[in-house]
């Protein structure tokens, strides 16, 4: 069985839930709706899980990466309205549909002066 820490102030959806145990057979998501401090914070967090799910700052995520970590990320498209209570939720006053998993595996961000 696979041990997936669910680092989010937002509890999985169903769909999400079905993608994670497609993905990986058995699963057991433990849900830590915690503030996090910083990527060490996670580190130790994640301390015997086999994967983590994250929503957190990208300067976070970033150092996590740094530490060997490859969270997984659900990604998300912006809808119009909630239609499948499965897949989409509401954030914000703000639609959001499931699409999948990603992992991530580095990241690189460019700026331009304005």
């Amino acid at each position: 069985m696979k041990k997936i820490l669910w680092l989010s102030r937002h509890n999985p959806l169903p769909a999400q839930v079905l993608e994670l145990q497609r993905l990986f057979g058995d699963v057991n998501i433990t849900i830590d709706d915690k503030p996090l401090a910083s990527a060490e914070d996670v580190v130790q967090r994640m301390e015997g899980y086999d994967e983590v799910v994250i929503v957190a700052p990208l300067s976070i995520i970033s150092k996590v990466i740094e530490y060997g970590v490859k969270p997984l990320f659900a990604d998300m498209q912006r809808i119009d309205k909630v239609e499948d209570k499965d897949r989409d939720t509401e954030v914000g006053g703000r639609c959001y549909r499931f699409i999948g998993f990603k992992r991530i595996v580095g990241m690189k961000i460019e700026l331009e002066n304005l």
